[in-house]
């Protein structure tokens, strides 16, 4: 008898394939141990609060790997800021650039990082629409022209707006100290109750991105620990 085929005829693919979200958890795993280096080198600037550092060093890896496994971003790249990409995707004249690499160039963690999940996002982009929307929080205008933008201007953007990236939601009381919590207990079902809470937070914001002048994206701005005022122009 054949086997059954993975999916049945007709049916509408997943929005996140199976390579996309491997790559979205490796990722997250690769931005916990930067959170904890960054950490180690006493930089708090762009990181957690540091109780909650301090908890996930005290992690094994075991559990790390657990928080690590959501199907979106631990980490924004202020991919939800319309007015920063509306500028950063207009194309440059050949006069205005910049030296595309000089020697002075800093290649620190943090930058091979940003530079990384910042192509991803762009190739999620370009291929995947709504998986982009769900993993990275990008609303529909920003998906449309991050797409459209060269792979130039994604490693300029890398290092010239290292503030871009920071953690998701690190004022919200219920996540990343949950996270840790439950993934210290190997509580199973509570980190995924957990991990679920972050897709309806970004639920929530692809939604309040289309009434930024809302009180509720408001609230949602002083979750993120962001201010829209202060992202560098592109």
């Amino acid at each position: 008898m054949p086997r059954c085929r993975d999916r049945l005829l007709g049916a509408p693919a997943p929005v996140l394939t199976v390579p996309t979200l491997s790559a979205i958890r490796d990722l997250n795993r690769e931005y916990l141990e930067l959170l904890i280096a960054d950490r180690d080198a006493h930089r708090y600037a762009k990181s957690l609060p540091p109780p909650v550092v301090a908890g996930l060093a005290d992690l094994n890896s075991s559990a790390r790997r657990a928080i690590a496994a959501c199907p979106f971003a631990l980490f924004s790249l202020g991919l939800e800021h319309q007015d920063f990409w509306r500028t950063a995707t207009v194309p440059r004249a050949v006069a205005e650039e910049a030296p595309r690499y000089r020697t002075s160039m800093p290649l620190s963690a943090e930058s091979c990082f940003s530079i990384g999940a910042l192509f991803f996002a762009w190739h999620v982009a370009s291929t995947q629409r709504t998986a982009a929307r769900v993993c990275f929080a990008i609303p529909d205008f920003v998906v449309d022209n991050l797409a459209g933008l060269r792979l130039g201007d994604l490693r300029r953007i890398a290092f010239d707006c290292p503030s871009l990236m920071k953690p998701r939601w690190p004022a919200h009381s219920g996540f990343w100290p949950d996270l840790i919590r439950f993934a210290s207990r190997g509580d199973v079902e509570r980190l995924n109750t957990t991990q679920l809470l972050g897709s309806q937070l970004i639920a929530v914001e692809l939604r309040l991105n289309a009434a930024p002048r809302s009180p509720m994206r408001t609230a949602m701005t002083s979750l993120s620990g962001e201010s829209t005022g202060s992202l560098p122009l592109p």
